[in-house]
């Protein structure tokens, strides 16, 4: 996973680690190994049953963007924030058939890229999704008006924290 990052801040994988918590608690991974590596690069892996899953979330300077602080309050639009997820992009094999997802915005950051690549030779056709990106004001009135807890949100703001709370400075495996 590839997060936004310019050189004049320190690495902000958060956005980062709370998408790889939401993909965690819905597939139920369990976190395994942490390594946080140099320039802000975090790997690990998880385990889904009897498979491993390796995750790495990296920090990528954009050349087309503005990119300001993460708690910048008054961003304009069309800026990204510091630690603003890029791109996701996922392997898997399945009877010996490898298949590739990556899902990116667009160079404009207007619209979500799907792309599928199976086999490294079949090419499925990109699908191009609409971005919105409501204010923040918006984004905290609807959440104002929930009456209820989000478990969804819950839980991967749970798993982002048990992935972390195996060490954040080195290697660690939960499986030994």
């Amino acid at each position: 996973l590839g997060f936004a990052s310019d050189a004049r801040w320190p690495a902000q994988p958060l956005p980062a680690l709370l998408l790889t918590g939401w993909l965690a608690s819905r597939l139920g991974w369990q976190p395994a190994t942490l390594t946080k590596q140099p320039g802000g690069v975090i790997a690990g892996t998880y385990r889904s049953g009897s498979a491993t899953v390796s995750v790495t979330l990296a920090p990528f300077g954009v050349n087309n963007a503005s990119i300001v602080a993460a708690e910048q309050v008054d961003a304009p639009a069309g800026v990204l924030r510091q630690g603003a997820p890029l791109f996701v992009e996922m392997d898997a094999q399945l009877d010996g058939t490898l298949t590739s997802f990556r899902v990116h915005v667009d160079n404009e950051f207007k619209r979500a890229v799907a792309t599928i690549m199976r086999d490294d030779s079949q090419l499925v056709p990109a699908r191009w999704m609409p971005v919105e990106a409501p204010s923040e004001a918006t984004l905290l009135a609807q959440q104002l008006a929930r009456f209820r807890f989000d478990h969804i949100y819950e839980d991967a703001v749970l798993a982002a924290r048990d992935f972390l709370a195996l060490n954040v400075s080195d290697t660690h495996d939960m499986t030994s």
